[in-house]
């Protein structure tokens, strides 16, 4: 497989660099574009190939291929088998580079029949990127290095990764979000290039960046939902430096996606749309440098590599590039009014996302920066980004409600009355977390997701009734509906959250936060050659199949714990083993309660259907064609709610 694998990735590069002389021909008007874009179908299939090669000699358990020696294993499950392609630095290469060729056939047949005059530049920056990772995988990258000896067996990969079923669809989400995002920065440089940065550049990036935004918010909560279920501490997000980087670039896309609502109504942000499309590309090629360099110690980065130069000077060429382009080709911004209330409300929203985004980053990066001037490491805790996202967020949550009431012209009283019913909402929701004794800071939390809630779902049965009804347009207040779903849960989970660590024998009980938990038994075993040891418990009477335990691997040494949750509308019940003594059958295991969480997940698959429903096709007469629909209907509610003014 590894000649194969090989002969084909060296297919999916050559077609790439053929391509780009293609594309780079089509750009100075000297060949048609057609042929960049036949260059770009071989490319796609070169590299679909060697990942099924890949694919196929993990399944096969080929260990004369590096890569299989290296992450295959005869005792891992198949799921984890074919999830193994990008549980290591060279197989995450891999599929990037696919997904990436896949995104550049589609945006270009995309464009051929909505706006043919701009393949050329974007199937030059394109079949540009997709040629340097296939540089990658030809040289330092490499995934087919013969093994000699051929070892009997492969150590398997981090057993961490090979928990939960999420870790099919989490990386591959996030990766497809990030390469996604390159499609809205190819058309920004097009632009550019050709000055022609006009209305339909924005309706085209935004809805491209539409199209990257579901699949990395979705691959957020999919990672969000790993960590809870297989870490064992109880949380779903600890600001690590891997999670940092990936949420960047989300939180620029998003601030893009409302803020080029301004630039629809009254043509200005100009300067500042094409910074925040540039940004958000430029930070996904900082979180594949930050993961695939070896300068973070991370579960989810990988080893110390050859390639990080390498990324490191991509990062630099698009930077320097980005910029030196928009300070020579950008047209001076054109003077007027940012669009009422509506659009004060949106510059507001891009600032606190951008804070939240500098902050994130300040605080993610200043390590590195530390550990790279005088050798000394430092660490930015939880505490220093939730002392800051924690009150912004709140505030930008009270504008994701009140935003799409707001209008776009002059205020009136009608838009004020709107505000009366969320408001009540926000005080019942600030007496319900004094009552339960959350603290200053869940009562907070709660009057704020209460308010979005009332004021968001006001604003949906408004659209409700309006006529002709578009199912399009209420993109972004489902998008709204799922972040105020999601805020609530993270406020009652985090507050309400209880745990207590309970000494249990066989056949002992105990009553913890109203729940009555008892030990069954424990049981060792070797699942994938590691050593572990689960506790069968019963939590109210009901056994939780499997149970938490403890696996020490081979290769470490180390011991992890896996929980076991028993989800529920009301509350999880999240049972973690800490100690365990085979002899005498005593455990020691801590039971946690966190109210509401389960709604954080149903939270964030509203949030991502909401951009879905703004990529769905509208009705021709619906609206004029040189209006940037889909830019407000993502995350920035409906395009336009009557209001009287």
């Amino acid at each position: 497989m590894g000649a194969i694998g090989f002969a084909a990735t060296f297919i999916g590069t050559g077609s790439a660099l053929i391509g780009l002389v293609a594309a780079l021909q089509a750009v100075r008007g000297r060949w048609q574009p057609e042929a960049a874009t036949a260059a770009a179908i071989a490319s796609a299939i070169g590299f679909a190939g060697a990942a099924a090669a890949m694919v196929a000699a993990l399944l096969t358990h080929d260990f004369s291929v590096s890569y299989v020696a290296q992450v295959g294993s005869r005792s891992t499950p198949v799921l984890y088998t074919v999830a193994s392609l990008w549980a290591a630095l060279e197989g995450s290469i891999l599929l990037w580079t696919l997904l990436l060729s896949l995104v550049t056939v589609a945006a270009a047949r995309w464009l051929a029949g909505r706006a043919p005059d701009r393949r050329p530049v974007v199937l030059l920056v394109l079949l540009g990127l997709t040629a340097f990772f296939g540089v990658l995988l030809l040289g330092p990258g490499d995934p087919w290095r013969p093994v000699s000896p051929v070892p009997a067996d492969g150590p398997g990969p981090n057993p961490l990764l090979a928990q939960h079923p999420l870790m099919a669809v989490h990386p591959p989400l996030l990766y497809l979000g990030f390469v996604g995002l390159a499609v809205p920065f190819a058309l920004t440089v097009d632009g550019l290039w050709h000055h022609r940065l006009d209305q339909r550049w924005l309706s085209d990036a935004t809805q491209a960046t539409t199209a990257a935004w579901v699949p990395l918010t979705l691959g957020l909560v999919a990672g969000a939902w790993w960590s809870y279920a297989v870490l064992g501490w109880g949380g779903y997000w600890a600001w690590d430096p891997v999670e940092n980087v990936a949420l960047l670039p989300w939180l620029t896309a998003t601030a893009f996606l409302h803020s080029a609502m301004v630039g629809r109504r009254t043509g200005g942000l100009l300067g500042w749309n094409v910074s925040l499309v540039g940004a958000s590309f430029i930070l996904t090629l900082v979180a594949t440098l930050v993961t695939r360099s070896g300068v973070l110690q991370s579960v989810h980065a990988f080893t110390q590599s050859a390639i990080g130069p390498l990324l490191a000077g991509l990062v630099a060429a698009s930077l320097i590039g980005t910029v030196g382009l928009a300070v020579l080709r950008l047209p001076p911004e054109r003077a007027g009014s940012v669009g009422g209330p509506r659009g004060v409300a949106i510059l507001a929203n891009n600032l606190l996302l951008v804070t939240i985004a500098a902050t994130v980053l300040a605080g993610t990066m200043f390590p590195l920066i530390v550990e790279a001037v005088d050798g000394s490491r430092v660490s930015v805790g939880a505490p220093y980004f939730e002392r800051i996202v924690g009150p912004v967020g709140a505030v930008l949550l009270g504008l994701a409600a009140v935003g799409p009431s707001l209008p776009w012209g002059h205020w009136s009283d009608r838009v004020a009355t709107r505000i009366v019913l969320p408001a009540l909402a926000a005080g019942l929701g600030a007496a319900a977390a004094a009552g339960a004794g959350l603290g200053a800071g869940g009562v907070v939390g709660l009057a704020a997701a209460c308010f979005s809630l009332a004021a968001t779902v006001s604003a949906l049965l408004r659209r409700a009734r309006l006529r002709p009804l578009s199912i399009r347009r209420p993109g972004g207040l489902v998008a709204h509906l799922g972040l105020a779903v999601m805020a609530a849960a993270i406020v009652m989970a985090g507050a309400g959250r209880s745990d207590t660590d309970l000494n249990l024998r066989q056949g002992e009980q105990a009553e913890v936060a109203g729940h009555r938990i008892e030990l069954l038994a424990t049981a060792g075993g070797s699942p994938a050659g590691a050593m572990s040891l689960e506790a069968s418990v019963l939590v109210d009477g009901t056994p939780l199949n499997p149970g938490p335990r403890l696996t020490v691997t081979p290769t470490s040494g180390r011991a992890f714990a896996t929980p076991a949750v028993r989800p529920g509308p009301f509350g999880d019940v999240y049972l973690s083993l800490l100690d365990a003594d085979p002899a005498t059958g005593a455990v020691t295991i801590r039971v946690a309660s966190y109210p509401f969480i389960s709604w954080l997940w149903v939270g964030g698959g509203l949030l991502a259907f909401g951009g879905v429903i703004a990529l769905l096709p509208r009705r021709r007469n619906a609206r004029p064609l040189m209006e940037v629909a889909s830019a407000e209907e993502v995350v920035g509610g409906p395009a336009e709610v009557p209001t009287g003014g």
